[in-house]
């Protein structure tokens, strides 16, 4: 699955280009008040997206991220992801983040 298409938005890996999108609301302390990560300081960030790109490559595939892309503008405004917990009882969890002025 490389990426998941409604009538206003793009689900698709990160990409290193998207790095400025996602700064704006990764350094958001309002944003990331109730993440287990943040507010993002530019390394943070790049750090991110690197990882995010490695994990999306098989055969990992336990922790997929993807970037919340509005089609109308092409920005990224935000990411989701699921995350196994605990791959023997097929546990996962779910989260996303979005730009406040989305």
């Amino acid at each position: 699955m490389t990426h998941l298409e409604t009538p206003n938005l793009l689900l698709r890996a990160f990409e290193t280009t998207d790095f400025d999108d996602v700064h704006i609301y990764a350094q958001d302390p309002e944003v990331t008040r109730y993440q287990s990560w943040g507010p993002n300081d530019e390394n943070d960030t790049r750090e991110f997206l690197r990882r995010s790109k490695e994990a999306f490559q098989p055969p990992d595939g336990d922790d997929l991220e993807f970037a919340i892309v509005e089609r109308a503008s092409s920005k990224v405004v935000g990411g989701c992801g699921i995350h196994c917990r605990r791959k023997a009882f097929r546990e996962y969890e779910i989260g996303w983040t979005l730009n406040r002025s989305y």
